[in-house]
């Protein structure tokens, strides 16, 4: 299993967080010594410029369908103001939660290769079917969806109880959620 989401994407209890890296992270090393034997790898094709200060909100109004408790913004990055993907045109995150109830919904853009966001075969992740061209679901430790149209990929990552939902499957929900994602990216 590969981590893609850093502590600083969502903000999560930490006792997940170190479930998640413990599992990570004889894989990572076997996943580096390979990836040293590798020609380096082209650059992600180039996505729409997005702006998170103009989709996070718009996106919002859309996924508050699909909960009924609060959500606030809590955070918004994009190319411009994200470490992890300066330059990286077509990637823009949302967070959105209530505190101090921890609950939070953040989704995830990207554009460029999606090979990282299809495959089923890694532990925890299931195929999940009705969603853009492949999707998938993690659900473990932290609860994921991964929706890929074409040359872009969505994640939602929910944590929050299923009560919480309009839908009792979180992953229909998350399937939704990217689903409005989409609609929004442009």
């Amino acid at each position: 299993m590969f981590l893609r989401h850093p502590a600083r994407f969502v903000a999560l209890p930490v006792v997940l967080l170190v479930t998640a890296a413990a599992r990570c992270s004889s894989s990572n090393a076997d996943a580096a010594s390979a990836a040293s034997d590798l020609p380096p790898a082209a650059a992600p094709a180039s996505g729409p410029k997005i702006s998170a200060a103009k989709f996070c909100p718009a996106l919002l109004a859309k996924v508050k369908g699909y909960v009924k408790v609060p959500l606030d913004a809590l955070e918004a990055n994009d190319e411009t103001n994200d470490a992890m993907h300066t330059g990286e045109d077509g990637y823009v995150s949302c967070t959105y939660g209530h505190d101090p109830d921890g609950y939070r919904v953040t989704i995830g853009m990207h554009a460029g290769d999606m090979s990282k966001y299809e495959g089923t075969t890694e532990p925890g992740f299931v195929p999940l079917a009705g969603f853009g061209d492949h999707a998938r679901a993690y659900d473990a430790s932290i609860r994921w969806v991964d929706v890929v149209r074409a040359s872009t990929a969505c994640e939602t990552i929910l944590t929050m109880a299923d009560e919480n939902l309009t839908e009792r499957d979180w992953k229909q929900v998350g399937g939704k959620m990217c689903n409005a994602a989409f609609d929004l990216y442009q």
